[in-house]
Protein backbone atom coordinates (compact mmCIF):
# COMPACT_ATOMS: atom_id res chain seq x y z
CA UNK A 1 0.00 0.00 0.00
CA UNK A 2 1.60 3.06 -0.76
CA UNK A 3 1.03 6.23 1.61
CA UNK A 4 1.22 10.04 0.39
CA UNK A 5 2.88 12.34 3.26
CA UNK A 6 -0.12 13.10 4.90
CA UNK A 7 -0.74 9.91 5.76
CA UNK A 8 2.26 9.33 7.77
CA UNK A 9 1.18 11.06 11.18
CA UNK A 10 -1.41 8.59 11.66
CA UNK A 11 0.06 5.61 10.49
CA UNK A 12 2.70 6.45 13.27
CA UNK A 13 0.28 7.10 15.40
CA UNK A 14 -1.49 3.77 15.09
CA UNK A 15 1.26 1.27 14.68
CA UNK A 16 3.67 2.87 16.86
CA UNK A 17 2.14 5.61 19.25
CA UNK A 18 4.39 7.81 17.69
CA UNK A 19 2.63 11.50 17.83
CA UNK A 20 4.50 13.61 14.94
CA UNK A 21 2.91 16.71 13.56
CA UNK A 22 2.45 16.84 9.94
CA UNK A 23 5.22 20.28 9.99
CA UNK A 24 7.18 18.39 11.78
CA UNK A 25 7.02 15.71 9.46
CA UNK A 26 7.74 18.10 6.29
CA UNK A 27 10.79 19.53 8.29
CA UNK A 28 12.14 15.96 8.76
CA UNK A 29 11.20 15.07 4.62
CA UNK A 30 12.51 17.82 2.81
CA UNK A 31 15.49 16.89 0.74
CA UNK A 32 17.97 18.52 2.45
CA UNK A 33 17.06 16.92 5.65
CA UNK A 34 19.84 14.60 6.92
CA UNK A 35 18.22 11.15 7.66
CA UNK A 36 15.16 11.39 5.51
CA UNK A 37 12.80 8.95 4.39
CA UNK A 38 13.47 8.86 0.52
CA UNK A 39 10.03 8.30 -1.27
CA UNK A 40 9.35 5.00 -2.95
CA UNK A 41 8.22 7.04 -5.97
CA UNK A 42 6.16 9.68 -7.13
CA UNK A 43 2.29 9.78 -7.54
CA UNK A 44 2.93 13.15 -10.45
CA UNK A 45 5.11 15.12 -8.27
CA UNK A 46 3.86 13.87 -4.87
CA UNK A 47 6.47 11.67 -2.92
CA UNK A 48 4.56 8.12 -2.24
CA UNK A 49 5.93 5.92 0.48
CA UNK A 50 5.45 2.49 1.44
CA UNK A 51 4.01 1.35 4.93
CA UNK A 52 7.21 -1.22 6.13
CA UNK A 53 9.36 1.37 4.96
CA UNK A 54 7.90 4.12 6.38
CA UNK A 55 7.74 2.55 9.89
CA UNK A 56 11.13 1.44 10.01
CA UNK A 57 12.38 5.03 9.35
CA UNK A 58 10.28 6.25 12.37
CA UNK A 59 11.43 3.66 14.45
CA UNK A 60 15.31 4.56 13.54
CA UNK A 61 15.27 8.11 13.17
CA UNK A 62 12.16 9.79 15.19
CA UNK A 63 12.44 7.56 18.41
CA UNK A 64 16.26 8.93 18.76
CA UNK A 65 14.31 12.46 18.77
CA UNK A 66 12.01 12.11 21.37
CA UNK A 67 13.97 10.73 23.87
CA UNK A 68 15.71 12.35 26.36
CA UNK A 69 19.06 13.69 26.40
CA UNK A 70 21.45 12.66 28.63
Amino acid sequence: MYLFQKDLPALFKREQGITVSPRTLSKKLAPSAPGRLEPDGYWGIRPIYTEPRALNWAKSFLLKLSEPAA
